[in-house]
């Protein structure tokens, strides 16, 4: 910075951008560098979605959930003839803290060991939550949660 001669009372300023440009320059690589390595995996599932006549037609055994609009989960045992099972959770409760769905799934379970893969579904206006819910609770007791399309 320098100045005139004190009697004039104007200032002249040299304004440096180069430092500045350096700092966002250093700032905007760390920031590009550091977003490569977020993991923005929000619902983790092994395969894609898939419509639910492609999943009965599905090979491999499956357990089929549906999150019904009245609140109400039923799952039914892919392929099988068998009624399928309904119960609703209490209020508040969690999906993975219903008793009476994991002791279907150790059932199932021990019908067939081999079993890999749970198929979920939802009416129209089952709340993302409750989906989400169910996945999660799903995830431990199978090698695969797949999502289809409502019947």
């Amino acid at each position: 910075m320098s100045a005139n001669s004190p009697g004039e009372g104007a200032q002249e300023v040299d304004l440096n951008l180069a430092p500045i440009i350096d700092c966002f320059t250093v700032i905007l690589t760390y920031l590009l560098a550091s977003t490569s390595f977020l993991s923005l995996a929000a619902l983790d599932t092994a395969v894609g979605v898939r419509d639910a006549a492609t999943a009965a037609a599905n090979a491999e055994p499956a357990l089929e959930f549906q999150l019904l609009e009245s609140g109400a989960l039923r799952m039914r045992w892919n392929p099988s003839d068998e009624p399928p099972l309904e119960w609703s959770p209490r209020a508040g409760e969690r999906m993975a803290d219903n008793s009476a769905m994991r002791a279907a799934i150790r059932k199932a379970r021990t019908r067939n060991p081999l079993l890999g893969e749970a198929v979920v579904s939802a009416e129209g206006r089952v709340p993302y939550g409750r989906l989400i819910d169910l996945v999660e609770a799903l995830k431990p007791a199978f090698s695969r949660v797949i999502l289809a399309e409502a019947p």
